[in-house]
């Protein structure tokens, strides 16, 4: 019988220790060059006198008094990192073909950092990375397997004392919205709840605001994006919202793009604070990514605007690592004015290789 090509990988990985650790080393050392390549000069701290010094205290780190990102404010390099922080050449022993999805969370001084994999077997890894300072990172391991289920947008945040993954489903999760629970913070996890079972296809995007649950993804159908809600988390009854789709799209036309089909899809934590809820929105049509604000949400109303329709980023500010697309953006959880760390992933505009790299919030 003809060997798949995913099995002749595998057979090319397991004949040799020696081979795997030279092919490691190899990596490692065309990561620190390709990171020379692609960073620019990073521009001097003193123009970011804004940095980790944003206007406004957190009335609590759960929801912020004011947004991290408003008309007065953008994203840019952090002064202090050295972009990409994480590249496919920083995953050992396996033919990573890039990273992306950074999912950031800080816990007892250490900066966690959940991320997708994939392989050039097309096999998908949630894996995690750590930091102490937030801005370089050491890759640690695989806390998802494909064996358990390939999954994609590691959404980790905590509730009631546990700390909880909402990832995107992946090849074989069939649309599933599925919860994870953290038996080993941060390596071990398991599946506790599927509250939906059909319908999602991908990224759903997780959020409390006035003690009820919303959870916005784009759907299977019609590629639209769907708006759900419940009054509990883990035990709801999870309805289609009176205002869903809260974007309509050409599903058609989105199947014909090259660099994936989502449109005006949730691209990362949304941000609750005094004046609604900040979302970032991510285009493949136009390779764009949009910054909206919900004014008013209720079990019958949504209401949101587009913040700036410049974008939260400047054309200046992207290097060729991130020239083509920024998918990505999450500000450090729990959300905190005084960490104002942002991870974000990019692509390239010479091939599909994600990679990932911290900004900050800035004044404009």
């Amino acid at each position: 019988m003809r060997s798949t090509r995913k099995e002749r990988l595998k057979a090319y990985l397991a004949r040799s220790k020696l081979l795997r650790a030279s092919y490691w080393k190899a990596r490692r050392t065309q990561s620190k060059v390709a990171r020379g390549l692609h960073s620019k000069r990073q521009p001097d701290s003193q123009q970011f006198d804004s940095f980790a010094k944003l206007d406004g205290e957190s009335d609590s780190e759960e929801n912020p008094a004011t947004p991290i990102v408003t008309d007065e404010y953008e994203l840019r390099p952090h002064p202090d990192a050295s972009n990409p922080v994480l590249t496919h050449a920083d995953v050992p022993f396996r033919l990573a073909n890039f990273v992306a999805d950074p999912f950031v969370v800080f816990e007892d001084g250490v900066y966690h950092m959940f991320f997708e994999i994939k392989d050039v077997a097309r096999q998908v890894y949630i894996a995690h990375a750590y930091s102490h300072d937030g801005l370089e990172y050491t890759y640690n391991d695989v806390v998802i397997h494909p064996e358990t289920a390939q999954h994609t947008y590691p959404m980790v945040f905590e509730h009631d004392g546990e700390w909880l993954m909402v990832p995107s489903p992946g090849p074989g999760v069939k649309g599933e919205f599925q919860i994870y629970r953290a038996t080993s913070f941060p390596t071990d996890w398991e599946l506790i709840k599927v509250p939906l079972k059909t319908g999602v296809r991908q990224d759903p995007t997780l959020f409390q605001y006035d003690s009820r649950w919303y959870l916005l993804f784009q759907d299977t159908d019609q590629m639209d994006i769907e708006l759900y809600h419940a009054e509990t988390l883990l035990e709801g009854n999870w309805q289609r919202h009176p205002a869903s789709p809260v974007f309509c799209n050409d599903s058609e036309k989105l199947r014909q793009c090259s660099i994936g089909s989502a449109e005006n899809v949730p691209s990362g934590y949304p941000l609750v604070h005094d004046g609604g809820v900040d979302i970032f929105f991510r285009r493949h049509t136009v390779p764009d990514l949009r910054h909206y604000r919900i004014t008013k949400l209720n079990e019958t109303s949504f209401v949101h605007e587009q913040v700036n329709p410049e974008g939260p980023f400047r054309d200046t500010d992207r290097d060729l690592w991130n020239e083509q697309f920024i998918h990505t953006v999450n500000p450090v959880y729990p959300f905190d004015h005084g960490r104002n760390i942002v991870a974000i992933d990019g692509l390239p505009s010479d091939s599909y290789t994600w990679s990932i790299g911290i900004f900050a919030a800035v004044s404009r």
